[in-house]
């Protein structure tokens, strides 16, 4: 692994950078760095693990300097940080499960050496998504820059449309990879948080209460079309979203799938059927996202107009009325726009004598083929 202490007493670290070279944890010596130093050398060595020290100075007169690497850290360079510090409890603001706290003390160089074995593998993983990810950008580069070269005039024109053809391509190729990769777990086909900073179809709203209440009925589905809600000129051809309410997954099933009060095992396929499907009867099943979003459904039918200036983002959150949670990928996203459009497109019909022709069919069908004709 590539190490990176960032601590104002280099030689408070050696016992630990003993232990570290005769385990054979680094790849080299690890650097010491102080906090004035850190985000350039964080660039510059781009380290698999950073071992954080939080203050500086004499104890009477500390002053907190490894937040500002922390917050760098998170934004340009993700890896597991292990706050190594007298006080790591400064950073109980920032709970992530690769931030890890060891307070400085007798046997804590022992402790240290343990959780940087644990992260090791964590380490692994990051790089392998880092190498895919350039690999990717690279492929995507290199595929549209001879097109865009040949067919705009202008270096200003060509950086536009690189840009906008690159990022369009990167993305095409990560979606049809994804699609040869082991089974999608059912939370992941939420995007959390949600990228754009426009209201989206598709996007998970939650209404804002002091409670807060994490009930399904709290929870709404955007079912606008996207290009309706883009701003242009800093207006959106509409003012309204129309949205979707969501109900526990137990009545979206009572719905969907007529299973009644009480679900019981022998329903276990005809539940399956439906999630394979993705929606029926107006009734789209919506997977649990642990802490944030509920095992619940969306009702078709049970629908909603919110101000999209309550919205939060892009309005503000001193007046929003309703959160975006989190917004569906493609082509989940699509899908909910289909079923939306078979629901609001199916014309209002009569009630009607079905079970009568269903006799009428069985009869002219089954009944003939039971007499050998």
């Amino acid at each position: 692994m590539k190490l990176l202490f960032v601590e104002d007493e280099p030689e408070s670290v050696e016992p630990i950078m003993e232990l570290i070279r005769e385990e054979g944890l680094a790849e080299e010596n690890p650097p010491v760095k102080k906090f004035e130093e850190a985000v350039q050398a964080i660039r510059d060595i781009r380290p698999d693990v950073v071992i954080l020290d939080l203050f500086e100075g004499i104890p009477s007169d500390q002053k907190n300097k490894g937040s500002g690497s922390l917050d760098f850290i998170w934004k340009e360079h993700f890896c597991p940080v292990i706050v190594y510090s007298a006080m790591p409890e400064e950073t109980k603001d920032k709970e992530h499960p690769f931030i890890h706290r060891i307070k400085k003390g007798s046997g804590s160089e022992n402790l240290l050496l343990k959780k940087l074995k644990e992260v090791e593998p964590q380490t692994e993983v990051l790089k392998d998504v880092e190498r895919y990810v350039y690999e990717t950008y690279s492929s995507a580069i290199s595929e549209v820059a001879q097109y865009a070269f040949e067919t705009c005039d202008g270096s200003e024109q060509r950086v536009d449309v690189l840009k906008r053809v690159a990022r369009r391509r990167l993305a095409a190729r990560a979606d049809e990879l994804s699609g040869t990769q082991d089974k999608l777990a059912s939370w992941e086909q939420y995007i959390f948080p949600p990228i754009s900073e426009e209201i989206r179809l598709g996007d998970i709203l939650k209404e804002k209460t002091q409670n807060g209440n994490d009930a399904p009925e709290a929870f709404l589905i955007v079912l606008t079309p996207s290009c309706d809600l883009v701003r242009h000129n800093g207006k959106r051809k509409v003012d309204n979203v129309l949205a979707s309410q969501c109900c526990s997954i137990a009545e979206g099933l009572k719905n969907a799938v007529n299973l009644g009060e009480t679900i019981k095992k022998k329903n276990k396929n005809r539940i399956g059927s439906f999630l394979s499907q993705g929606h029926s009867n107006g009734i789209i099943p919506l997977p649990a996202l642990k802490g944030r979003i509920p095992l619940m459904a969306a009702n078709l039918r049970d629908l909603r107009l919110v101000p999209a200036d309550t919205i939060v983002p892009p309005g503000p959150y001193e007046t929003a009325k309703y959160i975006r949670i989190a917004s569906l990928d493609s082509p989940f996203r699509e899908m909910v726009s289909w079923a939306y459009l078979q629901v609001a497109g199916r014309p209002g019909l009569p009630d009607r004598d079905l079970a009568g022709w269903v006799e009428e069919i069985f009869e002219e069908t089954a009944g003939k083929a039971e007499n050998g004709k």
